[in-house]
C-alpha cells in the first residue's frame, strides 16, 4: 500500500496545478496509468492480475484492435476464469522469485 501511495503522489505531482487544489481531477487518469503499467515484480499489470485480461483502452476501441471474436457467454466466462487463474498464479510465482532475488541481494550487502 505504501508503494502504491508513493507512486500515486509522485504521478499526481506531475499533473496537479501549482497549488495542488485540482489533484482529484487527475486521479482517474493516474489510477488508469498505474493499473495498466507492468510492474517489475510480477511482470504483469494490476488490471490483468485483477481481471485476467488486459483492458480495452480508448485507443484500442478507436483502432478496433484486439476485438475478441463473438462467442457464447458461457465460453467467454470459462476462458476468462482460466486466464484469470493463470495470470494470478504467474504473478504470485514472479513475486516469490522477486522476493528471493531481493533477499539474496540484501544478504550480500550485509
Amino acid at each position: 500500500v505504501e508503494r502504491l501511495n508513493q507512486s500515486l503522489v509522485r504521478s499526481l505531482k506531475c499533473y496537479a496545478a501549482d497549488h495542488q487544489k485540482d489533484w482529484d481531477k487527475w486521479l482517474p487518469l493516474v489510477l488508469m496509468s498505474y493499473r495498466t503499467a507492468k510492474h517489475s515484480s510480477t511482470q504483469e499489470t494490476p488490471f490483468k492480475l485483477q481481471f485476467g485480461r488486459e483492458p480495452r483502452t480508448p485507443v484500442d476501441v478507436e483502432l478496433d484492435t484486439g476485438s475478441p471474436p463473438a462467442q457464447l457467454a458461457t465460453d467467454y466466462a470459462r476462458q476468462l476464469r482460466e486466464q484469470h487463474c493463470l495470470a494470478r498464479e504467474l504473478g504470485q510465482n514472479r513475486i516469490v522469485a522477486a522476493q528471493q532475488q531481493q533477499s539474496t541481494s540484501y544478504n550480500k550487502s550485509i
